[in-house]
């Protein structure tokens, strides 16, 4: 069940911390990074996501688009385009689905089954995205975001220290 959903080279207009973009993920020191990340999440951003479960998984290419649009314009465009290695939530299409992801890498929806193989780096955020406390995990190179209903953030450093946002 893989769609493509991330394509295209578009870079968002807006940055939501500021008006000066890095150009690559390498500019941005490390309190820079996590305090993108750390960032509460908008309703737009986390109704774009529940769409997924919700018909989402059929739609067509405007929709999908849509919903890349809405990543690249919550997050900062270096972020998405070099860190986001994608997003692993909970599937509520039922059984036997048990989680999909919105990989980066690949460009692509997909749900997984109860104990069907994901990608390794998506792998890690599995356990967290079934928890009832998130609505969903995001996942970078090095770390997780899980992101609760209201859009609060909490930050998993996948090097060791822990820091909630």
């Amino acid at each position: 069940m893989a769609r493509q959903i991330l394509g295209g080279k578009q870079k968002s207009e807006v940055n939501s911390l500021s008006s000066v973009k890095p150009k690559s993920a390498s500019a941005l020191t490390k309190s820079q990074l996590e305090k993108i990340l750390r960032q509460k999440r908008s309703p737009t951003y986390m109704e774009a996501l529940h769409k997924l479960d919700a018909g989402g998984h059929v739609c067509g290419t405007d929709a999908l688009n849509e919903l890349l649009e809405v990543i690249k314009t919550e997050l900062d465009d270096v972020v998405v385009t070099e860190l986001l290695h994608g997003i692993v939530s909970k599937c509520y299409l039922g059984h036997p689905y048990e989680v999909h992801t919105i990989q980066t890498l690949g460009d692509i929806l997909h749900h997984y089954k109860v104990g069907e193989a994901m990608p390794a780096a998506l792998e890690k955020a599995r356990a967290m995205a079934k928890h009832p406390s998130y609505e969903f995990i995001e996942v970078y190179s090095k770390y997780l975001v899980a992101v609760a209903s209201n859009g609060s953030t909490a930050l998993v450093n996948l090097e060791g220290e822990d820091s909630n946002g």
